[in-house]
């Protein structure tokens, strides 16, 4: 096959390097290296709040009185207010301001820079979109039936979860603020699912009436190893402050 390639094309020279395989990008380094050039931005992604806090992951957009929002966590921020602070690429370009936030529920609503559009999607969540978001009683009801749910987070890419072990608890726990009320725990099937980095991710499961995508669940903000649980805020609460999924 060397010899039918032709060793000008147009005017070019061009050299042909024979290689033994080609080994494909992984999950996690496509969630981390997305490039900053590009405008749309996905569920699952590398993003950056203050440089003394961890790297977080890009959760969903959220819909206030008609706008459009990138949701993550107001723990990769400095201190108890992330309002007015600016959301980066893991390369330090500026994406967007964080319009409103909240230490307790652990959430932060980033206004994009114009030029950056956040998808109504997660990147290798294997559902082509999200369709909504489950109000507290449908985590109920996945609770009772034992529902294996997922999350996509850039440090641990996508993984899958035993079951829901509760719905509503009040966590004290650091960093960022106590107590954590609304929370939702997810029972791992083995060791931690949730790493450094993950902050921010959202869990999700197949939307009831479309099993092509995904309603939301709740913010994968922190981790028990110990138990092997990992928990955060039930998106059924940003409801309360104007916030739909």
């Amino acid at each position: 096959m060397l010899g039918e390639i032709p060793v000008h094309i147009g005017g070019v020279a061009v050299t042909v390097e024979a290689i033994d395989e080609i080994t494909p990008l992984s999950c996690r380094q496509r969630l981390q290296g997305w490039n900053a050039s590009q405008s749309s931005i996905y569920g699952g992604y590398a993003i950056s709040g203050d440089n003394s806090t961890p790297i977080g992951s890009v959760g969903a957009p959220a819909f206030k009185n008609g706008r459009r929002y990138l949701a993550t966590t107001q723990h990769i921020f400095a201190g108890s207010n992330a309002s007015g602070k600016t959301l980066k690429h893991p390369d330090g370009t500026a994406l967007g301001t964080v319009e409103a936030a909240k230490c307790r529920e652990d959430f932060a609503m980033v206004r994009l820079n114009s030029n950056y559009h956040i998808e109504r999607s997660i990147r290798y969540s294997g559902y082509n979109g999200i369709a909504g978001h489950y109000s507290s009683d449908g985590i109920g009801y996945l609770k009772s039936h034992n529902v294996k749910t997922q999350k996509v987070g850039q440090s641990t890419c996508r993984t899958t979860f035993a079951r829901i072990q509760s719905i509503a608890n009040t966590i004290y726990t650091a960093p960022g603020c106590v107590p954590k009320p609304y929370t939702v725990v997810h029972k791992s099937n083995s060791n931690n699912k949730l790493k450094r980095g993950d902050s921010g991710a959202i869990s999700f499961h197949e939307a009831p009436n479309n099993s092509n995508k995904c309603w939301l669940i709740s913010f994968m903000n922190y981790e028990d190893s110990g138990k092997n649980t990992v928990f955060g805020t039930g998106l059924y609460r940003l409801a309360n402050f104007g916030y739909h999924f």
